[in-house]
């Protein structure tokens, strides 16, 4: 199965990016590439960039801290914690470039959600990540571009991640990034998007490694053979690979 990792949608003048994602780095707030991965999604959905100083509202949604730990330490981007409470206020959401909404639920009143889609279509950013929604599309997106969300995660050790050709085009993506520890959030497929959305990266089940590692094994990052030239919605898939292991990410580009 081709599952969702990162996904952007242009909403009129805002965007809506889809972080399907953990960090698992116990030290991650002093790692230099989460926090320039962090910079670079954040000026993308913002359509803000390298020269200005960001305002994020982080918004958690009974969940601890959300999926982006490191956003507090990012330079050039001012952070602001805030309840789903606040967001009925449209004079509060304008004050900031960027909304994270960390472990996003249905039952958020639809009066917020309109808010927020009205924010983002004034020219705002959300980001939605570790999303906590199961066998139902996303409320706050169904007027906007739905997503499914599969009832439980699936496959989440297994497999490779992939960059498509619109991902290695965009703002966001660099190699030296991925050899991020992350854990794969395996519950919106590639099929579950509505085709507005822009595809950037998906985690592929479907590939296994041959050899398997212990947890503290030194990983072979010998190149996978298989041909990366799937169709997608148009596009095609770049000669990329990323292994993904239970510890995390490993760049084996060749």
């Amino acid at each position: 199965m081709k599952y969702v990792t990162f996904a952007s949608l242009r909403y009129k003048k805002g965007n809506y990016f889809l972080f399907c994602t953990r960090f698992n780095n116990r030290d991650v707030a002093n790692a230099s590439a989460p926090k320039e991965f962090i910079k670079r999604c954040l000026e993308m959905v913002s359509s803000r960039y390298s020269s200005e100083v960001l305002t994020v509202c982080s918004v958690a949604n009974n969940v601890v801290d959300g999926t982006i730990p490191a956003v507090d330490n990012v330079r050039g981007v001012n952070v602001e914690r805030a309840e789903l409470a606040d967001l009925s206020n449209p004079d509060f959401l304008s004050r900031f470039d960027c909304l994270i909404l960390s472990g996003w639920r249905n039952t958020v009143s639809p009066f917020i959600q309109d808010n927020i889609n009205e924010y983002v279509a004034n020219g705002g950013g959300v980001i939605l990540s570790d999303i906590r929604v199961s066998g139902e599309t996303i409320s706050l997106l169904d007027t906007v571009a739905p997503v499914y969300c599969r009832p439980e995660a699936e496959g989440i050790d297994q497999g490779i991640v992939l960059w498509t050709k619109e991902g290695k085009e965009s703002y966001i993506y660099d190699a030296s990034f991925f050899t991020l520890d992350l854990t794969i959030i395996n519950k919106i497929r590639e099929s579950d998007l509505s085709i507005n959305w822009d595809l950037l990266s998906i985690h592929d089940t479907n590939y296994t490694l041959e050899e398997q590692t212990s947890d503290n094994a030194e990983v072979d990052t010998t190149p996978m053979v298989h041909s990366s030239d799937y169709d997608l919605q148009g596009a095609h898939f770049v000669a990329y690979y990323v292994a993904t292991y239970k510890n995390g990410i490993f760049d084996i580009e060749d």
